[in-house]
This record gives C-alpha cells, sequence and structure tokens, in this order.
C-alpha cells in the first residue's frame, strides 16, 4: 500500500528541484556581468582596509589590538579572495606574525605553514614570499624548541 504513495512523492520533488534548478540558474545570470567585477573589487578593497588596520596596530608595536583585525581579515580573505591566493597567504602571514609578537609560537607556525603552502602553490612563485614565510616558520619553530625543523627552514629559506 506504501508503494502508490511514493510515485506521487517522487513527481512533486523531482518538479521542486526542477523549480528550485530554474531559480538558481536564473539567479546567478542576474549575477553576471560588471557587477561580479565590481563587487570582487569592493571585497579586494574592503579586505585591504581591514589588512591596513592590522598593519597600522602592528607597525605601532600593539601586537593584541593587532589580532582582531588579523583574525578579520583572514576569515574575509577565506570566503570572499578565494580566487586571490596571494592575498590569502598574506592574511595567514599576517596573522601569524602577530601570533608570534604575541609569543603563540605554536599558531604563529601554524599559520607561517599555511601560507607558505599557499605560496608554494602560486604559479609563478614569488620567491621572496616563499623566503620570508621560511624564514618566520624557522623562527616560530626555533621558539618553540624545534631546532631541527627551524634549521631545516633556515637553510631552505636561504637556498631560495
Amino acid at each position: 500500500m506504501m508503494r502508490p504513495l511514493l510515485i506521487p512523492f517522487l513527481w512533486c520533488a523531482r518538479r521542486v528541484a526542477r523549480v528550485f534548478v530554474s531559480a538558481a540558474l536564473a539567479l546567478l545570470m542576474t549575477l553576471g556581468g560588471p557587477s561580479v567585477a565590481q563587487n570582487a573589487d569592493a571585497n579586494v578593497q574592503r579586505w585591504s582596509e581591514i589588512n591596513q588596520e592590522t598593519i597600522r596596530h602592528f607597525s605601532e608595536g600593539n601586537f593584541a589590538q593587532a589580532e582582531d583585525p588579523a583574525r578579520r581579515a583572514l576569515r574575509f580573505a577565506q570566503f570572499f579572495l578565494t580566487d586571490r591566493p596571494s592575498d590569502l597567504a598574506s592574511s595567514h602571514f599576517n596573522l601569524a606574525s602577530v601570533l608570534y609578537e604575541l609569543q603563540d609560537y605554536a599558531a604563529a607556525a601554524e599559520g607561517h605553514r599555511q601560507a607558505l603552502a599557499i605560496r608554494r602553490d602560486i604559479d609563478p612563485p614569488n620567491l621572496g614570499e616563499i623566503a620570508d614565510s621560511l624564514s618566520a616558520l624557522a623562527w616560530a619553530d626555533y621558539r618553540q624548541g624545534a631546532f631541527r625543523s627551524a634549521a631545516q627552514s633556515f637553510l631552505e629559506g636561504a637556498d631560495v
């Protein structure tokens, strides 16, 4: 007796799925064109503003105040700048640098590892940024007592 009820349910589910897909396609078509580029530019501008706040606090030696904007810049980059790996890597690097100054060396090392991994995947690679990440990672490892890892990062950075 359950079988006859299943057929109308499946028909209804397929119908709802078709309507949903049609609506989604219509929405995507309306999002195309110059407005997407303008939104991308606005996202880069907003990320840059948050990042500048981090840099300002950091350069003034206000590392505790730099942590919040550094975290916000990273979250923003992870969500809105997925097509800009260099900016995402910079966000990881900046937060890790702040955490290093706050003496959270384990979190700093992890952030520098993430920045390094992203920077290594960028084609063409920016060797200066890779060397910066390796050096920062080496110092974070050194502060944790991971001397072998620190030495490897220092040596690899010198070869870049």
